[in-house]
């Protein structure tokens, strides 16, 4: 007979600490094979009596978390491991976010020069406490977009363009939602990133369904060539002298969350990705976690 041997772990590949269910269902015979109930996800849990060289799924339900599957063909002389990898449920995460003085020096300096628009029907922003106009901006965010926030400079910052980082190129931002930023941005910056596309970092796309600000027009959007947590940038060129560029810039989720992780497909949605989504995608695939924490 053959062994399996299955780990828990969250986003940031720590063990998992959720309490979870279990099932081992047999693919041949579609018969539930193992029923773990109420264990805890730092466990390891070893399942014995199984078939070698058979297939067999292994589904994890979790509480707070999303439930994931994953299949495994059996080894017949040493036990089989399977690793899962399960993202935090948005609903049921808490943020951290970092003091204005703990972000980092660009992003601060970004903010400082920064005036947010108030979007028709909204609210205005609260009015708080601060040193410098930026972490008034930053005190007056709501959790989720300081998650957008975060989410997106983290992954600029860790895209080269030209000699430097995308971020370099961003001088003010004029909105910011959960899912992107809005910003005024250097000149050159549209053309450091067509040079980029030559060198393979980046590739065309269209951005027919990104709204031009007032007075400005659509001219280019790209998108990096990562598999899922794709930065794109779409830009906007003013339709007056002097020539000035805005970009609607965000992650792409594409469905990450779901081909990433295994997520099951029942919890799923068609709605708009989380930004506490894009930071599990970004911490798991591609090693950049934002600056701020999700716990449960």
């Amino acid at each position: 007979m053959a062994k399996m041997v299955v780990r828990l772990f969250d986003a940031e590949r720590k063990q998992l600490d959720d309490v979870v269910d279990v099932n081992v269902i047999d693919v041949k015979t579609d018969t539930t094979r193992t029923q773990l109930r109420r264990q805890k996800g730092k466990k390891t849990f070893t399942i014995d009596d199984l078939r070698p060289h058979e297939t067999y799924l292994v589904q994890v339900f979790p509480l707070a978390h999303r439930p994931v599957q994953q299949f495994a063909t059996l080894q017949e002389d040493t036990p089989t491991n399977v690793h899962l990898f399960l993202p935090i449920y948005p609903d049921r995460a808490v943020a951290t976010f970092p003091l204005y003085g703990q972000l980092d020096t660009t992003l601060r300096t970004i903010l400082d020069n920064s005036t947010l628009e108030v979007d028709p029907g909204a609210t205005s922003l609260a009015v708080v406490q601060g040193a410098t106009p930026g972490e008034r901006l930053y005190a007056g965010l709501s959790d989720l977009q300081k998650a957008g926030l975060l989410n997106v400079y983290r992954k600029l910052a860790a895209t080269p363009v030209g000699d430097g980082m995308a971020s370099q190129f961003v001088n003010d931002l004029y909105r910011i939602r959960g899912d992107r930023f809005f910003a005024n941005v250097r000149l050159d910056f549209r053309d450091q990133v067509k040079t980029a596309v030559k060198g393979q970092r980046f590739i065309s796309v269209d951005g027919a369904l990104h709204n031009p600000p007032t007075g400005y027009a659509l001219c280019d959007s790209f998108k990096t060539t990562e598999s899922y947590g794709n930065l794109q940038l779409t830009f906007f060129a003013s339709e007056k002298t002097p020539l000035e560029f805005r970009v609607d810039t965000d992650i792409d989720d594409a469905g990450g969350i779901g081909h990433v992780f295994q997520v099951l497909r029942n919890w799923l949605t068609g709605s708009q990705t989380h930004p506490y989504d894009i930071h599990q995608i970004l911490a798991f695939h591609q090693a950049l976690k934002p600056q701020y924490d999700l716990s449960v």
